[in-house]
């Protein structure tokens, strides 16, 4: 059975480049702003999805820079939801290192489609491009460029 889920976008902007678009993400925590940054990336393709409920899955990676951890979390987001149509629901996130990093992502793994007037974007792909994941006044900000 489908329902409706609406991507929960407190915490992100999206912010005009060329082209272009940035995903900017604000937390208290790493990985407060990585878990919202998968929300604004689906909130930038649509505005809801209609989900069936699959189970909880793992995702691990692994980076030399929380830059590279962040790109490489957004890719696979992107990855996903392209060729599996697949959204990561109820996220939780934990990093740990000092360089190299280790993201474990825990998530509810759900099937989805993108009801008609839902569309948002065409997302081709996320980039290296000034993506940075840091603390900042007040606590910690990600951006990553995505090119549509």
């Amino acid at each position: 059975m489908m329902t409706a889920f609406q991507p929960d976008l407190k915490g992100t902007a999206y912010e005009d480049h060329t082209a272009d678009i940035w995903l900017v993400g604000y937390g208290d925590s790493p990985g407060v702003v990585l878990s919202r940054m998968v929300n604004g990336l689906y909130g930038a393709v649509a505005d809801r999805f209609e989900v069936q409920k699959g189970e909880r899955t793992g995702v691990v990676l692994e980076a030399n820079s929380l830059d590279l951890i962040l790109v490489d979390l957004i890719s696979e987001a992107l990855y996903l939801l392209d060729a599996e149509r697949i959204i990561l629901t109820d996220i939780r996130v934990d990093l740990s290192g000092d360089g190299p990093y280790r993201l474990a992502l825990d998530a509810v793994k759900c099937r989805c489609e993108i009801p008609e007037g839902a569309e948002g974007l065409e997302i081709k792909a996320a980039t290296y491009h000034g993506a940075y994941l840091k603390t900042v006044a007040g606590g910690w900000e990600g951006r990553i460029l995505l090119d549509i």
